[in-house]
């Protein structure tokens, strides 16, 4: 239909509160509390009085965004005939035919939900510049930290640390342990606790599969020897980190170098889980 003003555009609504509608009654009488609004948003609201359009602040003004109030005052005589909101914006919800779009930017603020309906592609995201803020506990993307532990490792004065990035279902994780002067090794290490989220199946079949998980053993800038875990299916440990070449040789205090302050253990992985 015609109208008078600026074109409505995408979550822009025009909205007509007459007398008898939305709540608001005839207004006539005093007005010196002001009337209420059904809309705070009053750029674009037009008032009528006894069938003449006011002029905003001249003849009226808003109080506090929710009222009116006459400039002149009203008599008992007079009636506020119509308040007409026409072409402001609204926090409402904005949707697009079947099949449409919508042009140029579109910023969303609190919450925004993507209805699937009878498809399982509730939202597709197509831009190569498409990014992820990183939120701890979104379920597309999420980064964090954890602490690995083992039975066998007294922290002391040195550090635990453990970091990851999950993508979907596909977790990276980097961690280990860094010695300190009152650190030490019992024993052979067996197993490396902690992971964040548990490990799935890496390989169909009968039997319990594997992730492998390559390690590093650092010894401060003297020399460096490499081995290899395995992530059990279900669990949230890497088992049985061997040291390259020389088989079910296990991590210990003397192996593959005696430890000492600013040595390191180091983990660097990729893992599928089913986890939330």
């Amino acid at each position: 239909m015609p109208y008078i003003g600026r074109s409505l555009g995408d979550g822009v609504r025009a909205r007509y509160i007459y007398a008898a509608t939305s709540g608001q009654t005839t207004f006539s009488g005093n007005d010196s509390n002001g009337i209420a609004l059904s809309y705070s948003d009053t750029l674009y609201m037009d008032v009528y009085q006894n069938g003449v359009l006011l002029k905003p602040v001249t003849d009226y003004a808003s109080t506090t965004g929710t009222s009116v109030v006459l400039v002149t005052g009203a008599s008992a005589d007079d009636v506020l005939e119509m308040i007409v909101y026409d072409s402001f914006a609204v926090a409402d919800t904005v949707s697009a035919a079947n099949g449409g779009s919508f042009g140029g930017a579109v910023s969303v603020s609190g919450g925004f939900t993507a209805t699937a309906g009878a498809s399982s592609n509730a939202i597709s995201l197509q831009s190569a510049n498409f990014k992820m803020t990183d939120l701890n506990t979104n379920a597309f993307y999420r980064t964090g930290t954890f602490t690995p532990a083992s039975g066998q490792f007294t922290v002391g004065n040195g550090s635990a640390f453990g970091n990851y990035i999950r993508i979907g279902d596909l977790v990276h994780v980097n961690f280990g342990f860094e010695f300190g002067s009152s650190s030490s090794f019992t024993g052979d290490v067996a197993s490396i606790t902690g992971l964040p989220f548990t490990v799935a199946e890496n390989i169909s079949g009968s039997t319990v599969s594997y992730v492998p998980i390559p390690f590093i053993c650092w010894d401060n800038g003297a020399q460096w020897r490499q081995g290899i875990g395995q992530a059990s299916e279900g669990s949230t440990s890497v088992d049985y980190p061997s040291i390259a070449a020389v088989a079910n040789s296990y991590i210990s205090a003397s192996n593959p170098f005696t430890w000492a302050t600013g040595d390191s253990l180091t983990f660097t992985g990729t893992y599928t889980t089913s986890d939330a």
